[in-house]
């Protein structure tokens, strides 16, 4: 089990190229993300010069290199504006606060680009237009309906989905994970609250969809 962690994160690139061709990018890219943070292990494989290796990073150096090979003209058209200057400003002030502590800028600075500042770039290019939205939408609804067996499963048997599939654990304290007699789900999370930004945004979306009385102009055909 523990040598599908490796297979999992490092394989994961070549599945996002397979989204690419099968699906169209917008889709891919949703589809790659959503993927990754549910079913990814939680795992860190250091990389030198760069930021370590997760599950985060695997999903947006798997979509870069596929924007690069089957949509680079949606990233050669990319237009950056004002609206940007927060994000850049937020991934550049490792450089003042290292430097005023006499350390080195290079690798705190790379670090935010990579955690932040790529996934911005991403979603900039994705999902900056009301379809884009919509898409996300549908796609973080999706993984919330595909996460409730996982949750059923870990409510009366408690967090051990990570250990079953991956062959360890994905912690160590268990003093959390006792809730009014039953258990906390975590599933592949690495801690509880990773999984309120997929499971609460699945409810409100269902609850929009519901509200609508023409689903069809929420969730599409």
């Amino acid at each position: 089990m523990v040598a599908l962690i490796p297979l999992a994160m490092f394989g994961f690139i070549p599945v996002v190229f397979y989204l690419f061709v099968r699906f169209p990018p917008l889709r891919a890219v949703i589809i790659s993300f959503v993927a990754a943070w549910l079913f990814l292990p939680q795992a860190s494989y250091p990389i030198p010069s760069l930021p370590p290796y997760t599950k985060i990073s695997a999903a947006c150096y798997g979509i870069l290199l596929g924007t690069l090979i089957y949509d680079t003209a949606r990233l050669t058209s990319f237009k950056p504006g004002w609206l940007d200057v927060p994000m850049v400003i937020y991934c550049l002030c490792p450089i003042i606060s290292q430097v005023s502590n006499g350390g080195s800028p290079i690798s705190p600075t790379v670090n935010q680009i990579v955690t932040w500042g790529l996934p911005y770039f991403l979603g900039r290019l994705y999902v900056g237009s009301l379809e884009g939205l919509r898409q996300l939408a549908i796609g973080i609804f999706a993984g919330g309906l595909a996460y409730i067996p996982f949750t059923l499963v870990e409510g009366v048997r408690g967090p051990i989905l990570h250990q079953m599939i991956y062959g360890v654990n994905a912690f160590e304290d268990w003093g959390q994970a006792r809730r009014l007699g039953g258990w906390r789900p975590r599933s592949i999370y690495a801690a509880w609250f990773d999984g309120g930004p997929v499971d609460d945004d699945s409810r409100l979306n269902c609850c929009l969809a519901l509200a609508n009385r023409d689903t069809q102009k929420v969730y599409g055909p």
